[in-house]
């Protein structure tokens, strides 16, 4: 048989730690990204964040064509070997 929840009230902590945190809504920095991000000026999500994601979206451009390219090969050479 289960145990009854009026049992396990006391293992239960109230979900009010970030009301005690951040009384008066987000903190200042989380607020100041979520402008950032959502703000409308035709850049995509993927590249406000500056040079850093540029760099990360042309590193990941960069594997993912190296990694097609090798698969492309290895079909190929194991498929000339009869």
């Amino acid at each position: 048989m289960p145990p009854k929840l009026s049992s396990l009230r006391h293992f239960i902590k109230p979900q009010s730690g970030f009301k005690r945190f951040y009384s008066n809504g987000l903190p200042e920095n989380l607020r100041r990204n979520y402008e950032k991000f959502q703000r409308e000026d035709g850049v995509p999500v993927y590249l406000k964040g500056g040079a850093t994601d540029r760099l990360l979206l042309g590193l990941t451009a960069v594997i993912l064509a190296v990694g097609f390219v090798e698969s492309v090969r290895s079909l190929l050479r194991l498929d000339r070997k009869k």
